[in-house]
């Protein structure tokens, strides 16, 4: 009993690391789907467009292990 138990175990953590980037790329499709701009108002972008923003390019790294 507890073979079968652990071969069923082994057998879903298998199968859940076969099928991950599938499961991942549909959590990413089912997170974007929600914020649609359909739900924001014209006057909420337009405010939001005229805002001061300051784009540094030169401070920008390469993620790394570390720093995730």
């Amino acid at each position: 009993m507890l073979k079968k138990t652990i071969a069923i175990i082994i057998l879903i953590i298998g199968l859940l690391l076969i099928f991950s980037p599938f499961i991942k790329n549909g959590i990413v499709k089912y997170m974007s789907g929600h914020e649609t701009i359909e739900q924001y108002k014209a006057s909420d972008i337009k405010k939001n467009n005229e805002k001061d923003a300051t784009f540094d390019f030169e401070s920008v790294q390469l993620p790394s292990m570390t720093s995730v």
